[in-house]
This record gives C-alpha cells, sequence and structure tokens, in this order.
C-alpha cells in the first residue's frame, strides 16, 4: 500500500509530507525510528525527538484484534 503522512507543528500545520510504499504482512504493526534510522540531531541540528509517539500508543491501546480482512486488501484487484 502506499502511505502518507504529515509531520505537524503544535498548531496542527504541516510542516513535512512523506511519502512511500511500504509492505505489511496481514497483523503486522510497523513503527517510525525517526528518518533514516535512529540519529543524534535532526536535519537542522535540533536534537533527538522527544515527543511520544502518541498516536501509537492511543492505537494500540485500542488494538482488540487485527480486523478480518478478505485477500483483496492485501492484493490488487485486477478484476473489475
Amino acid at each position: 500500500r502506499a502511505l502518507s503522512w504529515q509531520l505537524t507543528d503544535g498548531a496542527g500545520t504541516p510542516v513535512l509530507r512523506e511519502r512511500v510504499w511500504v509492505s505489511f504482512q496481514p497483523g503486522e504493526v510497523r513503527v517510525c525510528a525517526s528518518c533514516h534510522g535512529l540519529n543524534n540531531a535532526s536535519q537542522v541540528d535540533g536534537g533527538e525527538p522527544v515527543n511520544t509517539p502518541e498516536a501509537l500508543i492511543e492505537l494500540l491501546r485500542n488494538w482488540q484484534a487485527p480486523p478480518q480482512l478478505d485477500e483483496r486488501t492485501y492484493l490488487p484487484l485486477t478484476d473489475r
């Protein structure tokens, strides 16, 4: 699946947009390890990220079980 996400400032204004193609297995959860892996400084020498991954924590807190999806959810539809 193609994913797109935005980093926002405290007011919710987008400051960075990323697009990437990621493959997931059914039920798989992936997390961000900061841009290009663990870093000691940002691209503008701003230091390591100190904010907690609140959206991920909330998702995992409310996650009961992976939804039961059929194979069309993960494979492109070729017969329409």
